[in-house]
């Protein structure tokens, strides 16, 4: 949360591609193209009355605003390219969100931050409340990610996943570093 400004770093320094970051609010991380999923997607990435449109397209409005209005087939051809991209099984984009499976709408979280130019994406507890079909495609759109340039940086409590998918592993405890495996 300290790295998506949500909190008050008290020690210590953020860097994207070696320029330093000064981070003061959520809106300064998403400037410097930083994303946060968060542990609680119920609570705090998404708008469960909303639906996978409107919830995909939340970090991205801006970009789809002219002048009073939203362009509509813009955002419709979009989400629906991502929709089909990140495998998300819902009936239509304007299927409310909270009528999808755990797995679905976890993508749909992850969605809405890679339709905006995004360098690093925190995840905090990327697959948990999901089946186990949903993990698998987690990792696969992690590992992809990855692959395409994107700096990831995973939080979780689940020592297989953390074994599974990093690169490096850093041990946090009582908000220092206790330990580091590469």
């Amino acid at each position: 949360e300290g790295i998506f400004g949500k909190r008050r770093i008290i020690d210590g320094s953020v860097k994207v591609n070696g320029k330093r970051i000064k981070l003061k609010s959520p809106e300064s991380a998403i400037k410097a193209e930083i994303a946060y999923i968060p542990r609680e997607r119920k609570n705090e990435g998404l708008v469960l009355s909303s639906s996978v449109k409107e919830n995909m397209t939340l970090a991205y409005l801006k970009q789809l605003q002219r002048f009073l209005s939203l362009k509509l087939k813009e955002e419709n051809e979009l989400v629906s390219k991502w929709v089909q991209k990140l495998k998300i099984k819902t009936p239509s984009i304007n299927t409310q969100i909270e009528s999808l499976s755990g797995g679905n709408q976890q993508k749909v979280v992850i969605g809405k931050w890679l339709l905006k130019k995004t360098k690093v994406l925190i995840l905090n507890e990327p697959t948990r409340g999901i089946d186990v079909g949903a993990k698998v495609e987690v990792y696969k759109l992690i590992e992809d990610l990855c692959k395409n340039g994107m700096a990831i940086l995973m939080i979780s409590s689940e020592m297989p996943e953390i074994m599974g998918i990093s690169d490096r592993i850093i041990v946090v405890h009582d908000g220092r570093i206790t330990g580091e495996l590469n």
